[in-house]
C-alpha cells in the first residue's frame, strides 16, 4: 500500500510568512462582478494586462513546454492523469489545477506534490516587490492574474521540464491562456458558467476553443456533435489557419507520453 500523502503544510517552518503571502494575494479579490457589457473587449484588455505582468516577470510561462487543458467537465482529472503519465515517463512535471482542496499551495504541484510553502512565499514576496515598484501593473492586476503568474514563476524555479496547465474557466480570456502549448486539450463542452460564458452552448464553445492556437495540435474527448460546436467557436483564428479538432484522440497522446516522447506532441497528421 502506498504511503499516505503528507498534508501540504506538514512542515511548520515558514508557515506564518506563507499565510501572510497568501493573504496579500487575497487583497486583490474584488468580489463577483457583473458580466461586462462587451465581454470580448474586456477579455482582450485583461489578457493584455496579463501579458504585461508576465513580461515584467521575464515570461516564466515560456520557460518550459506546456499542455493546456480546458473543458466543462473532467479537466482537472485529465490534467492530473497527464501529469502522472509524464512523471512516470521520467519527466520533472509541473501541474496547475484549480480550485484546491485543503491549502492554496496545492494549486501548484511538481512531480505529484504541492510545492514547498517557502517556495511559494518567496515568489509572492518578489512579486509584491515588483508590483510596488510598478504601480501600473498593480492597478490592473487581478487575483487570478497574480495567482497564475505565481504558478508559472514557481514552476520555473522548481526546474519544471513540462507543465500541465488547467484553465480556470472558459479558456479564451482565462489568465492561463498566455501559454504557447505543445497541445491544447478540450475535454468536452457543456452548459457551465453561463453568466460569464453563455448563454448558449455555442457561446461556451467559443470561449473553450480560445485555447486553440495556429499550428498547435488540439484534441478533445467530446463526441462529434460537441466537436462541431467547438469548431464553431474558432473565431479567433484567421482564414489561413488550418485547424482540425479530432474527437476521442486524447488516448493516442497519452500513449505517446507514456513512451517518453515529448517531441511527438508537437506533430499531428491533420495540422
Amino acid at each position: 500500500m502506498a504511503a499516505p500523502r503528507p498534508h501540504p503544510l506538514a512542515d511548520p517552518s515558514g508557515l506564518a510568512s506563507y499565510r501572510d503571502a497568501v493573504a496579500y494575494l487575497e487583497t486583490y479579490i474584488r468580489g463577483n462582478a457583473e458580466p461586462p457589457a462587451d465581454r470580448d473587449a474586456t477579455g482582450r484588455e485583461r489578457m493584455a494586462a496579463m501579458a504585461r505582468l508576465m513580461a515584467a516577470l521575464g515570461d516564466p510561462h515560456l520557460a518550459y513546454p506546456t499542455v493546456h487543458v480546458t473543458g466543462t467537465a473532467g479537466k482537472g482529472s485529465t490534467s492530473a492523469m497527464l501529469a502522472s503519465v509524464l512523471q512516470a515517463a521520467g519527466h520533472r512535471t509541473g501541474l496547475h489545477t484549480t480550485p484546491y482542496l485543503q491549502e492554496a499551495v496545492e494549486k501548484v504541484q511538481v512531480d505529484g506534490r504541492a510545492i514547498a510553502p517557502g517556495t511559494l512565499t518567496a515568489v509572492i514576496t518578489d512579486l509584491r516587490t515588483l508590483l510596488g515598484a510598478q504601480p501600473s501593473l498593480a492597478a490592473e492586476a487581478t487575483f487570478v492574474h497574480l495567482w497564475t503568474a505565481v504558478t508559472f514563476e514557481a514552476l520555473r524555479r522548481c526546474g519544471t521540464e513540462l507543465a500541465i496547465i488547467e484553465a480556470s474557466a472558459g479558456g479564451r480570456y482565462d489568465a492561463t491562456n498566455v501559454v504557447q502549448p505543445l497541445v491544447a486539450v478540450i475535454t468536452n463542452v457543456g452548459h457551465d458558467h453561463l453568466t460569464f460564458l453563455g448563454p448558449t452552448l455555442a457561446d461556451v464553445a467559443y470561449h473553450k476553443a480560445g485555447v486553440i492556437k495556429p499550428g498547435v495540435p488540439a484534441v478533445t474527448a467530446a463526441l462529434h456533435p460537441d466537436a462541431v460546436v467547438i469548431g464553431s467557436g474558432l473565431g479567433g483564428l484567421t482564414a489561413g489557419d488550418r485547424v482540425h479538432v479530432e474527437a476521442d484522440v486524447i488516448g493516442k497522446y497519452v500513449q505517446r507520453l507514456a513512451a517518453g516522447s515529448l517531441a511527438a506532441l508537437a506533430t499531428h497528421d491533420h495540422l
